[in-house]
């Protein structure tokens, strides 16, 4: 009896702690020396989205800009990163995607950077 309630509490932590990760990680991106351009997509059950969130944390040597914009993908806003990078963006979005393309200031740039999407 006492292993039901063991294996059982087991699976809730695994479970758990397997949840979480997926929502505090982001997507990783190491090489800043070279401009990228990737789609984000939220995982959400939102049926009407209204707000987003883009977290960018990391550290540069050098200076880049991060780009960014919902569908269709026309009016792009950005943000310079440089150093220490621990940005936050929150804003209108009506959209589970964002277009995120990445600039750096020259090849010399290194570093890594983690960008989070949420919508809401």
């Amino acid at each position: 009896m006492h292993m039901k309630y063991f294996i059982f509490l087991s699976i809730i932590v695994l479970c758990s702690c397997n949840m979480s990760n997926k929502n505090a990680e982001g997507k990783v991106y190491p090489e800043l020396n070279k401009a990228f351009e990737d789609t984000l997509k939220a995982e959400t059950s939102n049926t009407i989205i209204t707000r987003m969130e883009l977290k960018i944390t990391g550290n540069l040597k050098g200076k880049g800009k991060l780009f960014y914009s919902h569908v269709p993908f026309d009016q792009k806003q950005f943000i310079v990163l440089e150093g220490n990078v621990n940005n936050k963006i929150e804003t209108d979005w009506y959209d589970e995607r964002c277009l995120i393309i990445y600039e750096p200031e020259n090849s010399l740039v290194k570093g890594e950077i983690i960008v989070n999407f949420k919508v809401y």
